[in-house]
């Protein structure tokens, strides 16, 4: 009864505020309501930007609207100041929804058309009969997305709202180039990116001249016969619970320029929507902070001089052609803290790094010039984007003027659960096949959980330049019942709850939600350790479905460390789920065999192939001799070991040999490479037995290859091995290597063609081995490491 409430309690956790709530129960049921609009702008903080541009076209063009609009405002705007600023009146349907409601869930769910400047919450998943518009917010000066070093996590939520959009505005090549390379949607994304201009700065050329009215009417002090400076600091940091800005300064710089050049301009500030919660708690701004609900570009009509920083809003002001001063006070930390895609020194207008240098830029009365280069940013703008936008969106009317991309490519698509991704065998293995997939016939992309620990980002980076990422976070898109199902399939992993209690529908959603629709060809779980990432791939409509096995799996799930089976759940359900794959892939012939024998199931025995570990040979040579060794002493006969400290690599029974191998060629030296639980214990072996001067721990090595290479010998005692890619890479560096008797070891090294095969596992046979190689100092065959890949690299593509 206990276990039921728990899986009950955890079902329960998955649900948050009402909109997710109805949002979820009601997904398969709710049906779209056609000619609905619903129009979204920073997360509903405001009725702005370029969804206000499309709901303003209709507005003036009644003859067009047979829509009804829905706009979304968050609980904290004042919803009776927003309504002013919006021209709802002219139009006979309009409706408002406050986010994260019930009412915002429907609308969400039966709104035919979906316009957003940002993104939808982790939850929404668009629907099959659903337009999405997403029309991004500008164009960037400073780096956007995988662009910004060590943090691809960041990007999770906008890539796939991009992925998921059906349309992507772009204001210019820039930005096409930002959407296809930064985000990585080239290759993989389905829908079509429309090159035409910001919508938004359609009001540049169409100003509203009521605008000095509505700022007074909003609070701010207005006096007509000074000139209007507007100062747009942008936002500093990367994500948006991180923000980094000093309202300090900024209140410190509006005094100073109020005392020095306030005679002659209003000083206005316009905040990030991301600070503007700070800052309109500080009195001192008060009468100058423009409210969050006004349009930046709508400020233009009345504003003599746009002083800003980082700000993808100058590009939009250059299309006024009025003065532009860039106040750059932070430059060299920000430049190193984001990066930047352009230099505000190379660009239109004066740059100031003090405010005493701002103060005399703005006295010193220059005029801006734009060059080719930066006029194909704003080229578009002439004041009847919007206007092309809805005649291509909503009528399908296709415009000679704006440029039409479809960037889903015709290579095979991939898409790869890789595990924990953290330094061991298998990731190695998945780092070796990603760069060794010709990437002119494969588009990868590799789906991530949990969080991007150090360790983990420092693996990404190998091959950061070759795949795409995506990331599984947020709330589940199952139902209550499905959830329910989900929790005593991991609490009970079993035939029986399997078959009746596999939620096919609450899995296949929350594929559409994390995958963001996107079709792939070849779906694999490389991990195979749990349903983890299995839970993404198989319900995702076509594709072939992989499932990896790395070793013996039955043994590996009934593996005990510290008096527990740690694996025991998440691989039972991992293999209650192999009748769902189309392939299980060993990595050898031995591997094959054994979980042949020990699944004894003639279905699942007929779905398996072998596909061997790839290397990554060149890579392994290069590494070697980057860096000199530091741990092996040359004055000693030495001896190296690599993996993961664990039972199954049988590192005790090495040191038990050791113990009296050592006693006998006491100027030997022995060097064990990794970390795991078992460290704790080898370490007191060690310590207890004195054998401390002859056997070092060196942790985990992100470079093991320069100590593998220092060494004399390379000791392999592992008591099972899917297949040993330590071995294979030892060999690869002419090691003369030594390794237990197992079956995957007689497969790797013929026999003792390549290298001497023990007589066994335990102390005894280890340190026969040992003393025999050190009696008879045998050379064997070299391994042909470049056949052996051709023939890897093959059995993998036969397979995918």
């Amino acid at each position: 009864m206990k276990k039921i409430k728990s899986v009950i309690k955890k079902a329960r956790r998955e649900f948050g505020n009402r909109a997710l709530t109805y949002y979820k129960m009601h997904y398969e049921s709710s049906k779209v309501v056609s000619n609905t609009i619903l129009y979204e702008s920073r997360d509903g903080k405001a009725f702005s930007d370029s969804p206000y541009a499309f709901f303003a076209y209709f507005a003036n063009h009644p003859e067009q609207d047979d829509y009804q609009h829905t706009w979304v405002y968050d609980g904290n705007v004042d919803l009776t100041l927003a309504k002013k600023l919006l021209p709802h009146h002219k139009l006979k349907s309009v409706k408002f929804v406050k986010r994260n409601t019930k009412e915002y869930g429907q609308a969400l769910l039966t709104s035919e058309y979906l316009i957003n400047n940002s993104t939808f919450q982790p939850w929404f998943i668009k629907k099959e009969n659903q337009v999405y518009v997403n029309t991004w917010h500008g164009t960037p000066l400073k780096k956007m997305g995988f662009d910004i070093e060590d943090n691809p996590k960041g990007s999770q939520n906008v890539l796939r709202n991009f992925l998921m959009a059906d349309y992507l505005i772009s204001p210019n090549n820039h930005m096409t180039d930002v959407f296809l390379k930064s985000y990585k949607l080239e290759g993989l994304y389905e829908g079509t990116i429309l090159e035409g201009g910001l919508p938004r700065n359609d009001w540049i050329s169409n100003p509203d001249i009521t605008m000095a009215t509505q700022l007074r009417d909003s609070g701010i002090i207005l006096d007509s016969t000074k000139k209007v400076l507007l100062y747009t600091p942008t936002y500093r940091g990367v994500l948006q619970n991180e923000a980094a800005d000093d309202i300090e300064k900024l209140v410190s710089d509006v005094k100073y320029l109020v005392n020095h050049v306030g005679d002659e301009y209003n000083i206005l500030i316009k905040v990030h929507p991301f600070v503007y919660g700070k800052a309109v708690l500080n009195e001192n701004l008060k009468g100058r902070l423009v409210s969050d609900l006004f349009d930046v570009n709508k400020l233009f009509e009345v504003t003599d001089i746009l002083v800003t920083d980082y700000s993808s809003v100058l590009f939009d002001y250059l299309i006024t052609k009025k003065r532009l001063i860039y106040y750059i006070w932070d430059s060299e930390d920000y430049a190193d803290d984001r990066g930047m895609y352009f230099s505000p020194e190379n660009l239109p207008g004066d740059v100031a790094t003090t405010i005493v240098e701002l103060v005399n830029a703005i006295r010193a009365q220059h005029q801006i010039r734009i060059d080719e280069s930066i006029d194909r940013l704003i080229r578009y703008d002439d004041g009847s984007v919007t206007k092309r936008y809805v005649q291509r969106i909503f009528h399908g009317e296709k415009s000679g003027i704006i440029q039409e991309f479809k960037p889903r490519s015709q290579k095979e698509h991939l898409i790869f659960y890789p595990g924990g991704f953290l330094t061991n065998g298998i990731t190695t293995s998945f780092i070796n096949l990603v760069h060794q997939l010709p990437e002119e016939k494969y588009d990868i992309t590799v789906l991530f959980g949990g969080r991007m620990s150090e360790q983990k980002l420092l693996n990404y980076n190998q091959i950061s330049s070759k795949v795409r990422p995506l990331f599984v976070f947020g709330r589940t898109a199952m139902g209550f019942r499905e959830q329910i199902k989900f929790q005593l399939l991991k609490k009970f992993p079993n035939k029986f709850t399997n078959k009746f209690f596999y939620p096919k529908t609450g899995f296949r959603l929350d594929a559409n939600r994390i995958l963001a629709n996107t079709h792939f060809d070849t779906l694999v779980d490389f991990s195979g350790y749990s349903l983890y990432g299995s839970r993404y791939l198989l319900e995702h409509s076509g594709g072939n479905k992989l499932i990896y096995l790395h070793n013996d799996i039955v043994s590996d799930a009934n593996r005990v460390i510290d008096g527990k089976r740690p694996l025991l759940k998440n691989v039972k359900a991992a293999i209650a789920n192999y009748s769902r794959f189309d392939t299980l892939v060993n990595v050898s012939d031995a591997v094959l065999l054994e979980n042949q024998k020990r699944l004894a199931d003639e279905k699942l025995n007929s779905k398996m192939r072998v596909a061997p570990n790839v290397l990554d040979y060149n890579r392994v040579i290069e590494r070697a001799n980057q860096s000199s060794d530091e741990w092996v002493d040359k004055s000693k006969v030495s001896f190296v070991t690599v993996g993961r400290l664990s039972p199954e690599k049988n590192q005790k029974n090495l040191l038990v040999a050791w113990r009296d191998f050592v006693s006998k060629y006491p100027n030997s030296q022995l060097i064990i490479v990794g970390y795991g639980p078992l460290e704790a214990e080898l370490r007191s072996f060690v310590k207890e037995n004195k054998l401390s001067d002859s056997v070092i721990f060196t942790g985990l090595l992100m470079n093991p290859y320069p100590t593998i290479l220092a060494a004399d010998y390379f000791v392999f005692p592992s008591m099972w091995e899917g297949q040993g890619l330590a071995l294979l890479e030892a060999l690869v560096l002419h090691k003369r290597v030594i390794a237990s008797n197992i079956p995957t070891n007689r497969e790797i090294l013929g026999q003792n063609r390549y290298g001497l095969v023990a007589k066994g596992t335990n102390a005894i046979s280890i340190l026969e081995a040992m003393s025999r190689m050190m009696e008879t100092n045998r050379e064997f065959e070299a391994f042909d490491f470049v056949e052996y890949n051709r023939k890897a690299i093959q059995a993998a593509e036969d397979i995918f």
